[in-house]
């Protein structure tokens, strides 16, 4: 995976101190919406995902659902996972996507499946679906972002997880 450097009209998201660097796929236009995902856990089979799709301050549409995940970084996982299929409905090929797990971000783009740990192998498949999406779509970029910007998707995924209920909105 070739990776390349920020488009010149991308927003700018903090980062945390000592943290990586953003992670970028090559892209080839200058049009992104953002996509914000959060995934919820509170114990074996008792979490939630949460996304928040918008272009610029403009909302496009968001979501959440429950979800039977293993951990929080498989939580994590499925909420990236949900994102990335609800901006691909959209018809949208430009899209950079916001987690605050730094984990999830790493796993995307270690080269060697042996560096995933060994609580995390029950998540390697939803990571190497996200990874084909990523191959498919060189448009696609992703970033850390703190936890008190992805406010939004967070509280939809604590919603999900706790009211083991489903959300949608759409423009």
């Amino acid at each position: 995976m070739q990776l390349a450097q920020p488009p010149s009209n991308m927003p700018h998201t903090p980062t945390l101190q000592n943290q990586m660097p953003l992670f970028y796929t090559q892209h080839s236009t200058n049009t992104y919406i953002d996509c914000w995902t959060d995934g919820s856990f509170q114990g074996p089979s008792h979490g939630g995902l949460g996304y928040v799709i918008k272009t610029g301050t403009t909302l496009l549409c968001s979501g959440s659902k429950p979800a039977d995940a293993i951990s929080a970084f498989h939580a994590e996982a499925l909420a990236m996972l949900y994102g990335m299929t609800k901006v691909l409905y959209l018809g949208t090929q430009a899209c950079i996507f916001h987690t605050d797990s730094m984990e999830l971000l790493q796993s995307l783009f270690t080269p060697h499946a042996s560096l995933i740990s060994c609580r995390h192998r029950r998540a390697w498949s939803v990571i190497m679906q996200i990874r084909d999406l990523i191959s498919q779509h060189p448009q696609f970029a992703f970033t850390h972002t703190n936890r008190g910007f992805n406010y939004e998707a967070d509280h939809l995924a604590r919603t999900a997880r706790v009211q083991r209920a489903c959300y949608e909105s759409t423009l």
